[in-house]
């Protein structure tokens, strides 16, 4: 599975990080769902997330520091705050809520301070990271943050360098990517062209977009100029150092001077007005600074009651046309239902009608065959009144083939005994010939009512055949 991508923009605060934030940020990289707007003293934007920064600030604050304490390389225990479970579910969370895509840039200037922590986070969140420093003349971000904050001069200084000293703790020169602001301002394309490999193929294309759009010459206050400050010249000195011992046992000497310039401001400010007024006003901005957080994101819950009453709104409306036209729809089914019910009255009367039909064609059936077996019991009477009738005729041509014969052998009888005996022959033939002729009537008499009765039979299983493909 491959890895998403982070990209870190470190350094020091008014050192030109939302400049180079701008920059990485259209090569691709994803700010979050809440960047920083912009204010009178950054009108291009800060081009940093405020829930990172919000969080940075919590854990700062946590262990009684300020983005500006000068003591944030002793006091802030970053070993145990890299295995504070609380903390890493916290910043966990902010990554969750506030990337939904592969690339994304990192920019606060706290993270000079914090990035192990981030580092870790991120490694367990499945990202490869990414590192790109930005340098910039100290003298010029002490009078930068004089201009913005306040801020006593030899203060930022001191700040600058223990911004420094605290990044160079957790990076080498070989894993990170420098960009000197002084030098971005007179050759972006040259100075941009280490950035290149993040986006190779967009890189050309958004240099001269970024050169023209962005890049203001207008507000570029503060250029590198010769100083007569001991410790102005103290922080130039040790700019090139400081590169080149990141990540090295080097920085332990510079460690120790900064201690000891720290301890001297401190015991110099003690009776120094401005510098006891300027802690006052950092903390009512810090104070104030927190309240607008607070104010945000109660903005924030705000709107997304809001959406969710809109959203409510919707589904109730939705619910109520849904209500309607399951209203409309039940009403068309209790109408559809009774005419249902209507059909299955109709259906279940011609269904009696059916049954009442097919009981009366069972009476007749059970009528037929009655019928029909008194018809088979007369033809069989009929057949057998035939036999005898034949056996009869039978009989009566032996009679007369034993006449014939016996008036052959009594050729000596007399006219009037011949005579008799035709007599009694023709009678006997009229009576056979009648015998036949009834016959013939009544085998006519009965064919007529077989066929007459089977025609009726047949009609009425006709007509129930009709009738039952009708109801079907």
């Amino acid at each position: 599975m491959s890895r998403k991508q982070a990209v870190f923009v470190l350094g020091m605060h008014r050192s030109g990080t939302s400049t180079v934030s701008n920059f990485i940020t259209s090569l691709g990289y994803d700010l979050g769902k809440h960047p920083m707007a912009p204010r009178e003293d950054n009108p291009k934007g800060f081009w940093e997330n405020t829930e990172i920064t919000r969080v940075n600030d919590e854990i700062l604050a946590l262990h009684g520091l300020r983005w500006d304490s000068l003591t944030l390389i002793q006091d802030l225990p970053i070993e145990s705050i890299c295995n504070d479970k609380q903390i890493r579910s916290k910043v966990l969370q902010v990554l969750g809520e506030e990337f939904d895509t592969d690339n994304i840039s990192i920019k606060d200037p706290r993270m000079c301070h914090l990035l192990p922590l981030w580092e870790s986070v991120l490694n367990e969140a499945n990202y490869e990271t990414h590192y790109v420093t930005v340098n910039r003349d100290p003298t010029a971000v002490a009078k930068s943050l004089a201009k913005r904050d306040m801020m006593p001069f030899e203060r930022g200084l001191l700040l600058w360098v223990i911004y420094s000293v605290s990044l160079a703790r957790y990076i080498t020169a070989a894993s990170t990517i420098d960009v000197d602001y002084d030098e971005l301002m007179k050759s972006p394309a040259v100075s941009l062209a280490p950035l290149k490999p993040l986006n190779p193929e967009g890189f050309a294309a958004q240099v001269a977009k970024f050169a023209d759009e962005f890049l203001s010459y207008s507000l570029y206050h503060h250029s590198p100029t010769e100083t007569t400050n001991p410790l102005a010249k103290y922080a130039l000195s040790l700019k090139q150092p400081i590169e080149e011992s990141k990540g090295s046992k080097k920085l332990k000497s510079i460690n120790e001077q900064l201690n000891a310039l720290i301890q001297m401001y401190s015991y110099t400010k003690v009776n120094d007005n401005p510098a006891s007024l300027y802690d006052e006003l950092s903390e009512t901005k810090a104070h104030a600074a927190k309240l607008e957080g607070e104010r945000g994101r109660h903005d924030d819950y705000v709107l997304d009651l809001s959406r969710q009453i809109d959203q409510q709104t919707e589904f109730s409306d939705s619910l109520k046309n849904e209500t309607l036209t399951l209203n409309i729809n039940m009403k068309e089914k209790d109408t559809y239902l009774k005419s249902m019910e209507s059909s299955v009255s109709e259906m279940q009367a011609a269904l009696r009608e059916k049954d009442d039909y097919v009981t009366g064609m069972q009476t007749a059936l059970q009528e037929k065959d009655e019928y029909v077996t008194g018809m088979q019991t007369a033809l069989q009477e009929k057949d057998e009144y035939a036999i005898s009738l034949t056996q009869t005729l039978e009989s009566a041509s032996n009679d007369k083939d034993k006449l014939k014969q016996a008036l052959s052998d009594k050729s000596s009888s007399d006219d009037e005994y011949i005579t008799s005996l035709h007599s009694k022959l023709a009678e006997r033939d009229n009576s056979i010939a009648k015998l036949s002729a009834d016959l013939v009537e009544t085998l006519k008499h009965l064919k007529k009512i077989e066929n007459t009765t089977l025609a009726k039979i047949s009609a009425k299983i006709v007509g129930f055949k009709r009738l039952t493909n009708t109801d079907e």
